[in-house]
């Protein structure tokens, strides 16, 4: 803000000030003149008034100068340390401070939102560019299962698709009553073959078969799969292996637990599984990690309000425990 726009924001804010003081000299005047017959002696009083108030627009002046001069530069420096005595201008410079903290948050979140979208789509390409590898391997030998092939792009797909869309979460949200067992069943039903390809059954310990829980079915069941393809991925094997799924009730909530007898996860990775694209130990055993999977349902479960926690062990197996809030039947 150049000197000549300074001067003219400053004599608009003071406009109606120096209006009612003139008004008010104006009254005086006119009252003693009205009062007394004889002419008064006001233009000493007068000349007193004006001066002081010239003192007062002098300061005011001061004063604007220096909130305009914190002004530019808060604008230069946001960390600009503020030096006034003013407090409704040190209120308006600490509200400005804090919008363009609030601002750089943002970005920063977004930035780092674009970046992990920019890693998991260069990641998917990877992923996709292996499966079209194997499945042109397939069509050379056909004796090889290229349905299985064909499903992992799916999911591949499933995926990315997921990852764009927890942006608008809330446009694509229903919450509603759900029964647990049944969604469970649903989705182990579409994952049949993939259980029997690699070795792999399912094993139900349900509290009770009528178990309802408050949550989304489309996110849900998506969460469900998420964990049930990474049970059957580690717990692939020429031996027959099983995996557990345990339900139980406390205190209004419903734990699902889905135990597997897998690889097992490092006691060193446990705390960074959830993280966006990590896929530590066994990601090196296992060329189709992404990292992606338990990062979804970590958030996933947070907008839905759920909890999820892992535990495991090397060699024994892996625990993924979601804890839902219980619905009373109709």
């Amino acid at each position: 803000m150049n000197k000549n726009s300074q001067i003219s924001c400053f004599v608009k804010d003071k406009l109606s000030l120096t209006t009612f003081f003139f008004l008010n000299s104006f009254f005086i005047i006119l009252f003693f003149n009205l009062l007394n017959k004889e002419k008064p002696e006001i233009l000493y009083p007068l000349s007193i008034s004006i001066f002081l108030y010239l003192i007062f627009i002098l300061i005011e002046w001061l004063k604007y100068k220096g909130f305009i001069t914190n002004l530019n530069a808060i604008i230069k420096n946001p960390y600009y340390n503020i030096s006034t005595s003013i407090q409704k201008q040190k209120l308006t410079l600490y509200a400005i401070k804090g919008l363009h903290e609030n601002y750089i948050r943002e970005l920063k979140i977004t930035r780092s939102d674009i970046k992990k979208e920019r890693e998991f789509i260069s990641q998917w390409i990877h992923n996709i560019k292996g499966n079209l590898n194997v499945i042109d391997l397939i069509a050379e030998k056909s004796t090889l299962p290229i349905k299985s092939q064909t499903k992992k792009i799916y999911s591949s797909l499933d995926n990315i698709l997921t990852m764009f869309r927890l942006n608008q979460f809330s446009k694509d949200y229903i919450p509603q009553r759900l029964n647990l067992t049944q969604s469970l069943k649903k989705v182990i039903s579409e994952k049949s073959d993939e259980f029997i390809y690699n070795n792999v059954y399912p094993k139900f310990q349900f509290h009770s078969e009528d178990i309802w829980i408050l949550s989304d079915e489309k996110w849900n069941e998506f969460l469900i799969s998420q964990i049930i393809s990474n049970a059957i991925k580690y717990s692939k094997s020429q031996k027959t292996k099983y995996i557990y799924f345990i339900t139980k009730e406390i205190k209004n909530k419903i734990y699902l637990t889905i135990k597997d007898e897998g690889i097992g996860i490092p006691a060193w990775d446990l705390n960074r599984v959830f993280d966006a694209f990590f896929t530590g130990e066994n990601g090196r055993k296992c060329k189709n990690s992404t990292g992606i999977g338990l990062y979804l349902c970590h958030t996933i479960c947070e907008n839905l309000g759920h909890t999820i926690s892992i535990t495991s062990e090397v060699s024994k197996g892996t625990e993924v425990t979601i804890c839902y809030l219980a619905k009373m039947k109709d």
